[in-house]
């Protein structure tokens, strides 16, 4: 009897210790990919990409921002990485995309998730769950750009594939 008690405690310390380890694995990748897009987010000068506008791409300024959102698209562990602007109460727009493949077009919808809508408020976060648009299934990190006058001037979001976010 003593043995059979010592063996469940055994199992059941080893799947407790296995759902917190995986649990605290979720919570540091959710933390690099905050770095990351906070990283972006922080290079970039929010009364410029406030004034991004459709007349806009291609311009030295827009050219400047999607310079800087290209480095971390070839040296980091994400899929994409793009600049977004809220357009009214539930809707938010691709103003710059570094995707060398297939751009969203400036004022392009993007997908709202909670933790979109948590950056627009001005507050970093990182999607809970995945979604799914037309290039792919992916968790999302969303970074605020403050102006000048301390309001947000735009978003930074970063996908990180379903897959390698799960892996």
């Amino acid at each position: 009897m003593v043995e059979i008690a010592l063996i469940l405690s055994c199992g059941i310390f080893c799947v407790i210790s296995i759902i917190n380890s995986r649990s605290g694995i979720k919570r540091s990748i959710r933390q690099r990919m905050l770095d990351i897009v906070n990283c972006a987010s922080g290079s970039l000068n929010g009364d410029v990409l406030a004034g991004f506008t459709t007349d806009s791409v291609g311009t030295p300024e827009y050219n400047t921002v999607y310079d800087k959102l290209a480095v971390f698209r070839d040296n980091a562990e994400l899929e994409y990485i793009y600049a977004i602007k809220q357009e009214g109460e539930d809707k938010y727009i691709f103003t710059l995309d570094t995707d060398p493949n297939g751009a969203a077009s400036y004022g392009d919808e993007v997908v709202l998730t909670q933790a979109l809508r948590t950056a627009g408020k001005g507050t970093a976060a990182v999607d809970e769950v995945p979604y799914t648009d037309e290039w792919g299934t992916f968790y999302s990190a969303y970074s605020p750009v403050f102006d000048s006058s301390g309001n947000v001037a735009g978003i930074i979001a970063a996908d990180f594939s379903s897959d390698w976010f799960n892996s």
